[in-house]
């Protein structure tokens, strides 16, 4: 009908708009809202990572507090590069890390209200 005509013309006049001027830009976001942005889609990202590895069986650690740039000389990266964080995964011991795992008491931590 003709709002689907509407609809299919609007569409193709956006795709041409967007050709010829490029991606709309928004002055409102600065390169730190950007950087904060894509910092947390990784964080999702790898969170999804590590509940996929959980799913195969695996362990994982997430680990922020680490050297950023020497990480970053490690890996040849450049500078306009972020290293969000790392993730170490593997197979999990019987017997815990260090030594035996224990577990506290459940009803010591947690009170139904």
């Amino acid at each position: 009908g003709p709002a689907g005509v509407i609809s299919a013309a609007k569409c193709a006049l956006t795709q041409t708009a967007r050709q010829v001027k490029g991606p709309v830009k928004s002055p409102y976001y600065t390169f730190e809202d950007v950087k904060n942005w894509a910092t947390n889609n990784a964080a999702l990202a790898a969170e999804n990572l590590i509940l996929a590895l959980r799913a195969h069986g695996f362990d994982s650690c997430a680990m922020g507090g680490f050297d950023e740039p020497a990480l970053k000389k490690l890996l040849k990266l450049s500078d306009h590069h972020h290293v969000v964080m790392m993730i170490g995964a593997g197979e999990r011991a019987d017997n815990g890390i260090y030594h035996s795992q224990f577990r506290f008491d459940y009803d010591q931590f947690v009170k139904r209200v």
